[in-house]
């Protein structure tokens, strides 16, 4: 029988959801997959349904590879699982590549494009070969093969 779970994304909270996606865009090459706006000056749902909502935009899923992630507005300040009490360098997306080589060469782009390595480039106790990043709002991404 074949395994039913085909794949997953995460859902990061944010505050602009624009400003993220261009974020990840920018840095690591994600794209697009899906985005939705939320209502503009004088739209609501509860009025007339039938709107093309034009304000921001408040939901995307963004994708790169098989990796995705979801992308939700809230008014809330966003708090990476690293600045929870006793979550000692919890991540909040871990991000498995094909090779060792891949890591370092993510690695070297990143830096180029001016985001430094908040854990530096290198191999671990359990023999993996990674690094890890803070994105636009702080979260803590792995990147590892």
């Amino acid at each position: 029988m074949a395994e039913p779970f085909l794949n997953a994304a995460t859902t990061f909270l944010v505050i602009d959801v624009e400003r993220t996606i261009e974020w990840y865009e920018r840095v690591l090459g994600f794209e697009v997959a899906t985005s939705m706006r939320g209502h503009g000056p004088g739209q609501d749902d509860d009025v007339d349904d039938e709107h093309e909502h034009t304000g921001p935009v408040v939901f995307a899923i963004i994708q790169r590879g098989d990796v995705a992630v979801m992308l939700a507005t809230t008014t809330e300040a966003v708090r990476p699982n690293r600045d929870f009490p006793g979550a000692s360098e919890a991540i909040d997306l871990y991000v498995w590549m094909a090779e060792p080589q891949d890591v370092a060469d993510l690695h070297d782009l990143c830096e180029r494009r001016g985001v430094p390595a908040v854990r530096p480039l290198g191999e671990t106790f359990y023999d993996m070969v990674e690094f890890a990043i803070a994105d636009c709002d702080g979260r803590m991404i792995v990147f590892g093969a």
